[in-house]
């Protein structure tokens, strides 16, 4: 029994550990809820006007249960045990016995607030359930933990989003720590507001998710982000072998028909490039050009005959360019030393994703016999924030000193000695 008890007693230490750490991320922000609540008070349309929000005169000391250079204050068992036994409804998926360890925990100052939290959130994650509006106001109200607020507002502003709720979007405001997918509901709910939206706004913070996906498609609707914005996602998708993203973006660059061709492309590019002849531009350019790069995933050696032969007739010199730098990529995934051969070949002076680049370096660096001035254009060639990185500086330096430029070696070597992830 005293075996039982003490192993019971350090799996709840343990819970109770990791708890205790994901609060200490509540330090984020010593302003606390009262400042955050400043913009929920008129998030919710239906709340009693008997209950005005009013901030603490205090907001440091309301705001977090750590004070530096004072002892922690004790937690009561009870409340502790409260929070232990609800992480494990939680994990059990046992939802409805959350408010009452909830109500359970309150006593603790530290970790009382999660039980709350877990079921609002999951609230807001299941479709089925109505927006828990009133009870996230009321925890709002009563939480401490900065960490937990902005969670929960995060949580709130993605689950209007889902539902259309806009209004509540842009009630709820900007959060703390945000993810892509609350950026790009903000930027959707602003959007719908006033239209205040560019693309490089939108493209700045989008990653492929949900909400992300539904702003991109309002505003490749409303022609602020066009073809010429989708076309290097697009691109750097098919590149990467990202079959749904690239579907994606697809539908949203092409004609029906041309999305027809699209498919038709991904299941057999050699046999749509067999139906193709003369010159071309526009829609028709780009969806060659992307037959070709699926072409080097699915037959290297014919295609880069066929891109010898015919690469000329059928894609435009930048997109002729482009598709060489797909051949090289593949080979060199494939670690083939005639990859360095493709990628000279497509020579410079178009655009090209950061992974590209990358792999054109290395593979100059994979030759028998190096060619560091050729290594030293492949670095110049990255865009200005890839040629920072300590990696490339290193190689540039190594083809500077082989070069015989010692001082410009040094002073790249310099610009890294203290950069200690390379």
């Amino acid at each position: 029994m005293q075996q039982h008890s003490q192993a019971t007693g350090a799996v709840k230490r343990g819970i109770s550990g990791q708890l205790r750490r994901r609060s200490a991320q509540a330090l984020w922000g010593m302003l606390g809820s009262g400042v955050l609540l400043a913009g929920c008070a008129e998030s919710v349309q239906n709340a009693p006007a008997s209950r005005p929000l009013s901030l603490p005169q205090n907001v440091a000391m309301s705001s977090s249960a750590v004070v530096y250079g004072q002892a922690p204050r004790p937690v009561p068992q009870e409340a502790r045990a409260a929070v232990v036994a609800a992480r494990s409804a939680m994990l059990s998926r046992q939802w409805d016995a959350l408010p009452g360890y909830a109500a359970q925990a309150q006593d603790d100052h530290e970790l009382g607030s999660y039980p709350m939290y877990w079921y609002l959130r999951q609230m807001l994650n299941d479709p089925a359930q109505p927006v828990p509006t009133q009870q996230i106001y009321t925890f709002l109200q009563q939480n401490k933990n900065p960490y937990l607020e902005n969670r929960l507002k995060s949580d709130w502003i993605l689950a209007s989003a889902k539902q259309g709720d806009f209004d509540t979007v842009r009630r709820i405001g900007s959060v703390a720590s945000r993810t892509a997918e609350v950026d790009c509901a903000i930027l959707q709910a602003r959007f719908l507001g006033n239209g205040q939206v560019t693309a490089a706004q939108a493209l700045a913070v989008f990653k492929p998710g949900d909400a992300c996906w539904s702003l991109l498609q309002q505003l490749t609707a409303a022609k602020i982000v066009t073809y010429e914005h989708l076309e290097p996602l697009l691109r750097d998708a098919v590149e990467y072998d990202s079959k749904v993203s690239a579907r994606r973006y697809a539908a949203l660059a092409f004609s029906p028909a041309g999305l027809s061709s699209y498919d038709a492309i991904m299941a057999n590019p050699m046999g749509w490039l067999a139906g193709q002849s003369g010159s071309a531009d526009g829609e028709l350019q780009e969806l060659r050009a992307l037959a070709f790069s699926r072409l080097a995933r699915q037959d290297r050696d014919g295609g880069s005959v066929y891109l010898e032969q015919q690469g000329g007739a059928l894609l435009s010199e930048r997109n002729r360019q482009w598709a060489w730098t797909q051949f090289g990529l593949i080979a060199a995934l494939n670690l083939e030393t005639r990859a360095d051969g493709w990628y000279r070949k497509a020579g410079q002076g178009f655009r090209l994703s950061d992974y590209n680049h990358a792999w054109r370096t290395r593979m100059a660096l994979r030759q028998p016999t190096i060619d560091w001035k050729w290594v030293e254009q492949t670095i110049r060639m990255m865009g200005a924030e890839q040629q920072k990185e300590p990696v490339w500086v290193y190689w540039y330096a190594r083809a500077r000193a082989a070069q015989g430029d010692m001082g410009g070696a040094t002073s790249a070597w310099q610009s890294i000695l203290y950069d200690h992830g390379f």
